[in-house]
């Protein structure tokens, strides 16, 4: 009997992802922002955060005192909007990942709002790299992508005037 992505089974033993026309590859992932945007995104929030830059709320679950101490960010690229901002579930204030965990969510005209959670990667190939959950293979691709050679000519002579100095 087939079962759903939670478990769940209908009385005819249908699940209900069975139920759900499937999508094509190419209109799901017109429907997702690019892999490489969301980084940007993430790293681009990240240090707007810890600088202090953005508006901050104050989240009605896990938070007693009522404090605003959520920084949020409403970015657009292109078409698309963003609404960015740290992971404030349970279980990453459990694990202590509040402050490494963003959530980034994304519309677009005409197409259904959705979601991606930016994280450290703790093991593997991406080992210490920012990945977006479920479109790791996406990610090995990006940082595998080749670097414009202006900006390793950049990088080195940066890190040779850092270490001269």
């Amino acid at each position: 009997m087939p079962v759903s992505p939670t478990g769940a089974r209908r009385a005819d033993g249908a699940a209900a992802a069975d139920l759900v026309p499937p999508v094509s590859s190419a209109g799901a992932a017109a429907a997702r922002p690019p892999v490489g945007v969301l980084l940007e995104l993430d790293d681009e929030y990240r240090r707007l955060a810890r600088a202090g830059r953005l508006p901050r709320i104050a989240p009605r679950k896990r938070n007693p005192e009522a404090r605003a101490w959520l920084p949020i960010w409403h970015p657009r690229r292109g078409d698309w909007r963003f609404t960015v901002l740290f992971s404030n579930t349970e279980r990453a204030h459990r694990t202590g990942h509040v402050g490494d965990w963003v959530v980034i969510y994304s519309r677009r005209p005409g197409a259904p709002e959705g979601q991606a959670t930016v994280v450290t990667e703790w093991r593997g190939e991406l080992r210490g790299k920012r990945v977006v959950r479920g479109r790791e293979d996406e990610c090995r691709r990006y940082y595998r992508r080749p670097v414009d050679p202006r900006v390793a000519r950049w990088a080195r002579r940066t890190a040779r005037a850092l270490s001269a100095a």
